[in-house]
């Protein structure tokens, strides 16, 4: 396997994700000459904010759509960055504070994984979700919801009592 890291690709309207196009176009290209060169497996990790605020779904679309070119033939491995987070209460904007920005709900909303029951990420009996690893032959990658926010563990996981 070969990693190629994505990142950053955020944005609050369409032509901000124009910049995020191009660049998938140039790692597309990429991919494409080092799978022709050698014999690879490409392994496209998003290590997040690919959203400027995760409640505004047409920044989701505008992110999926400016990099079609890879996801129309490549999975990605993605984990939450803290503007892919909305406030604890999904449907309202938040403010981009610790309180705005606690909740992965779209996140999950919009990279589905096959998830085994059987091993899922707990801490203190919850699911910790953008918290997974995977495997190759001789690699084992390790990724992690660093987003876990104070306000988060308080009103959304409820580990945290009130004082």
């Amino acid at each position: 396997p070969r990693v190629y890291q994505i990142t950053d690709q955020q944005g609050f309207n369409w032509i901000e994700y124009q910049v995020w196009a191009a660049a998938a176009k140039k790692v597309n290209e990429r991919i494409e000459s080092d799978c022709k060169a050698e014999n690879i497996i490409p392994i496209l990790i998003d290590t997040g904010d690919v959203t400027q605020n995760g409640t505004r779904i047409n920044e989701w679309l505008d992110y999926y759509n400016g990099g079609n070119c890879l996801f129309n033939h490549l999975e990605v491995m993605n984990v939450v960055g803290n503007n892919d987070l909305c406030s604890t209460i999904p449907t309202e904007l938040g403010t981009g504070d610790d309180i705005g920005k606690s909740n992965s709900y779209y996140f999950h909303i919009f990279n589905c994984y096959e998830i085994d029951t059987e091993n899922l990420p707990i801490v203190n009996g919850i699911y910790v979700p953008s918290l997974y690893y995977f495997d190759t032959k001789e690699q084992r990658f390790v990724m992690v919801n660093s987003e876990i926010t104070y306000e988060n563990c308080k009103n959304w996981f409820k580990i945290v009592k009130d004082n």
